[in-house]
């Protein structure tokens, strides 16, 4: 595999285009002890970057590295953007339009650095920016702090911060003409990373540096097998995907590009570790880092599928790196209190969890020494309040021990495991969730603390899973919502209500290498995630205008419209859309689209395509949506065109697309259409159905078949799906199925739905007679016996037509299908003339004028009810008079109803049924005498 992975250098997989590096000398491909120290270092044993580095120079070993040594202790003290700035991959540095960058300019920027550099020293230098890159884009938009107030600290970090404003845009804000150039430098940057048509968010930070390390790791594993570098590429591609706007369907570019590069680290770094000797107690520190590193990577890699939204969701890599770590997890009870005024200690959700390689012996109380206290951003529950801070055991937590990060990580990730794997919003799913961050949080306690188990970002994802649950309750809503808040303040370097005094921002802030340390093991939402989650939750409870102003933050302008609607400010929404456009560095595809749909002027929705390059798929669709609205299908569907182009995976806009084939009657259109929503989203039930329909259309049924029972798996209530399956099991000869549909349709008429079938046809249900009796028949001649199938079948038609007999109103062919029936069963004569007895009396209670038809059907009636009278066979006397009787009494009461109407004139029918009364009294006779 390493070998496969070495040759291969084909990037077909990678999400960015093939980069030509024509002219620049790949030859040594093998890095220097130096390289593999440092990047083993930056990338698995972050405290070690300083004594490394100062061992180094000592030794000589940064001779020809001093200007990566720098770097590095600049990366070490969080301080990428003075990296960044050394290595001049600022936008005016590169760019000959700096407001206008592109890629071809990048790239060759990065091969010019090539020039008099050894490939040691450029392939460091070069994943140093990258690392720096990626580090900086997640600062901003994951974990801050933000840098816009940070040049205003005067405390011992400000160096770090000084002159940030290249940083960030590549021209001075403050004039009007540059503001223009850098609103049309952010939206280059992200077109850029479009992939696969899906834009990426509009609101976050910096794309920019997202931009340079994705382009900086596409070059470095392309051309040099180096698998450090290939992590840190997945971690870049991973944070890619995530920035896209449809993350839960990732372009297939990027997954393929992700599974490759982990297969390959995995392969590497797991390939010589036996499983089953990871839990071990005995085995040296050597084979303990291994096994570490492979369990980290095995939690990045399930928490790639968890973005991916991959089968699993990494369930079963969280459970390898649990293994690999040698950590042991046990859920159990033990009796304890939760709240405040409970008297006797009930059963509680307990983990118990340790690692079997732990040489502690027991809890570990030494206290972190230089590290900031991460207890700043909990927030206690209300001194009125009901609740514990946490449960309080009857068993005591001497004998707890402390967990390592790594442990903490998986513990995290197993806790995601159950969120995953179980109903969400589920009484047992949160308590279960919250034994694992419960144990997580009691290691965090500044009580429990130990250097070797502390970490900021931890601790912040632990409480907001825990304000997440604890939302869902009545009496820790108050508490939910403040720690949402204050993990949503920590972006931010201003004082807020939940970090009001200087010395909360500046002293108890951890810095961002801190908070970065273990954010690739962890599921931290990005910013623009996190205000849209505070925001809905505040719109919910009724303040809507806070969250009103927190959604037009992250440019949310649908939720901003409805949050001042319910507040009774209709036209704000409108105005603050157009003041924002007013701002030329504000200007947005989105902005611009969110225009178009307040205002319903598609000129907003082509200026929105134009700045985007034509990319903008949502604007197309937009367009689209327009033009069909207006009748016009056909541009219609030219537009929908142009939007699959960008973005194939989008199965509303497939199935719009099939809407207009199917009225437009091109059924290869619309085929292909609904076919890509069926392919693409199996449980659409309409898509189905639409299939089925059209192969109807074309008379093919067997085609029509398969494509109406993946429908009706979806939605067995859709009684236009039951109509269709009941004409092609009938097309098919599929009497039984189509007895099945009849019920159905019977049961959704019973209903109380507003949206209830018709009755059930006549020609339908004489279908199913007419082939059920046919293949009864057959089959008696054929086998001389009866089959028993063909009798079930016959069976079922009959207690079909039972149970449409008991439902009013009742037509006449319901009785000539039961006596047709009971004479194919050979049942009881008396039976059968029961049944053309009511179908007689049906037919005459019709009210109106008779129609010849109906008369016809009246003396037929009548002269199949005769033959059964005038038959002798098996009567005794006296029942054969009885039944002359009956017969002369019917045959005469309808030549009388024949006679009186003047509009009668088939004087043939008449002689017939007096031909029958004449055979009657000749009966009678002979009987007599």
């Amino acid at each position: 595999e390493e070998e496969d992975y070495a040759t291969d250098d084909d990037d077909s997989d990678i999400a960015f285009a093939k980069i030509d590096f024509a002219g620049v000398n790949f030859e040594d491909n093998d890095s220097g002890d130096v390289i593999c120290q440092v990047e083993h270092a930056i990338l698995f044993d972050f405290n070690s970057i300083p004594t490394m580095v100062e061992d180094l120079k000592n030794e000589g070993g940064f001779s020809t590295l001093s200007r990566a040594a720098q770097w590095i202790q600049w990366f070490y003290e969080g301080n990428y953007v003075a990296l960044l700035r050394d290595a001049k991959v600022t936008p005016e540095s590169i760019f000959t339009i700096y407001h206008q960058p592109t890629k071809d300019e990048l790239l060759n920027w990065i091969c010019m650095q090539k020039s008099g550099k050894n490939n040691d020293e450029y392939y460091l230098e070069m994943e140093l920016i990258g690392i720096a890159a990626l580090n900086l884009y997640l600062q901003l938009n994951y974990t801050g702090p933000s840098l816009e107030q940070a040049s205003k600290r005067s405390h011992e970090h400000d160096s770090n911060y000084d002159s940030f404003d290249d940083i960030l845009m590549p021209l001075d804000n403050n004039k009007k003409e540059d503001k223009d150039k850098n609103g049309c430098f952010h939206n280059c940057v992200l077109s850029e990373l479009v992939v696969d048509g899906d834009w990426p968010c509009q609101v976050c930070l910096v794309p920019y540096w997202l931009w340079v390390s994705r382009t900086v790791f596409s070059l470095i594993t392309s051309k040099r097998k180096n698998y450090p570098s290939q992590v840190w590429s997945m971690r870049a591609a991973v944070s890619h995907v995530r920035l896209l706007l449809n993350s839960s369907s990732p372009p297939p570019s990027l997954l393929t590009e992700i599974r490759t590069g982990f297969r390959s680290v995995l392969i590497h770094y797991c390939q010589d570790l036996d499983p089953w000797k990871s839990d071990q107690s005995d085995i040296n520190d050597h084979e303990i880092a291994k096994f570490s590193i492979a369990a980290s990577l095995l939690v990045e890699w399930g928490l790639a599928q968890h973005h991916l939204d991959l089968p699993g969701k990494g369930r079963i890599s969280f459970l390898m790196a649990k293994k690999y770590s040698g950590l042991l997890v046990e859920l159990s009870g033990s009796p304890g209190k939760r709240t405040k005024y409970q008297q006797s200690a009930i059963a509680q959700l307990k983990l118990e969890a340790r690692n079997i390689r732990s040489k502690e012996g027991g809890r570990k109380r030494e206290k972190e020494t230089n590290a900031r206290s991460s207890q700043d951003i909990s927030v206690q529950h209300p001194e009125d309040g009901i609740l514990l801070e946490k449960i309080k055991y009857e068993d005591s937590e001497e004998s707890v021990e402390s967990l390592l990060v790594l442990d903490q990580c998986i513990l995290m990730a197993l806790c995601l495991d159950v969120k995953n794997t179980n109903p969400d919003k589920d009484v047992l799913t949160a308590e279960e969730m919250g034994a694992y961050l419960a144990r997580v949080l009691w290691n965090l306690d500044d009580d429990n603390k130990s250097e070797s188990s502390s970490d900021w970002m931890i601790y912040a994802t632990a409480l907001l899973e825990r304000a997440w649950l604890e939302y869902q309750s009545t009496h820790g809503r108050e508490r939910a919502l403040l720690q949402l808040q204050a993990l949503l303040d920590q972006h931010t370097n201003k004082l807020t209500i939940t970090q009001s005094t200087y010395d909360s921002v500046q002293s108890h802030s951890s810095p961002a290498q801190e908070r970065l340390r273990n954010l690739h093991q962890l599921v931290y939402p990005p910013r623009w995630h996190m205000v849209a989650d505070v925001a809905e939750r505040y719109a919910v409870l009724g303040i809507v205008t806070s969250a009103a102003e927190l959604f037009q933050q992250i440019e949310m302008w649908d939720e901003v419209v409805e949050c001042y609607r319910r507040a009774g400010k209709e036209t704000m929404a409108k105005q603050i859309v157009e003041e924002q456009l007013s701002i030329p560095n504000k200007e947005t595809p989105r902005m611009w689209a969110a225009l178009g749909d307040l205002t319903k002027d598609p000129q907003y929705y082509r200026k929105a395509l134009e700045l985007s390059h034509n990319r903008f798929s949502s604007a197309w669709v937009a367009l689209g949506q327009h033009a069909f609205e207006k009748g016009e299908l056909h541009d219609a569907a030219d537009f929908y065109r142009k939007a699959l182009e960008l973005r194939p995976l989008s199965p509303s806009v497939w199935f719009r697309l099939g809407i207009i084939g199917m009225q437009t009657k091109e059924w290869d259109l619309a085929l292909e259409a609904f076919s890509q929503v069926a392919q693409q989203e199996p449980t659409e039930a309409e898509a189905w159905a639409n299939v089925a329909a059209i192969h109807m259309h074309r008379k093919e049924p067997a085609q029509a078949y398969p494509a109406l029972i993946e429908s009706l798996k979806q939605n067995r209530n859709n009684w236009r799906v039951w109509h269709s399956k009941l004409y092609t099991c009938l097309d098919l000869k599929k009497h039984d199925e189509a007895i099945q549909a009849c019920h159905l349709l019977m049961d959704l008429r019973s209903s109380r739905s507003n949206d209830v079938p018709p009755p059930l046809e006549e020609q339908c249900v004489r279908a199913i007679v007419g082939g059920a009796v046919s293949d009864f028949s057959s089959r008696s001649e054929r086998e001389n016996d009866t089959d028993e199938s063909a009798r079930r079948t016959m069976t079922r038609v009959m207690e079909l037509l039972h149970r449409i007999s008991t439902e009013p109103p009742v037509e006449p062919w319901v009785f000539e299908f039961q006596s047709i029936i009971a004479t194919q069963l050979s049942q009881h004569e008396e039976i059968i003339l029961e049944q053309m007895l009511r179908e007689y009396r049906a037919l005459q209670a019709v009210p109106g004028r008779w129609e010849k038809d109906h008369i016809k059907k009246l003396v037929i009636v009548v002269s199949q009810m005769s033959k059964f009278y005038l038959s002798p066979a098996s009567k005794s006397t006296q029942n054969h008079q009885e039944g002359l009787v009956k017969c002369r009494l019917l045959v005469r009461g309808l030549i009388s109803k024949l006679e009186k109407l003047d509009y009668y004139t088939d004087a043939d029918q008449v002689q017939e049924l007096q031909q029958i009364l004449t055979q009657v009294k000749q009966m009678q006779d002979t009987i007599k005498n």
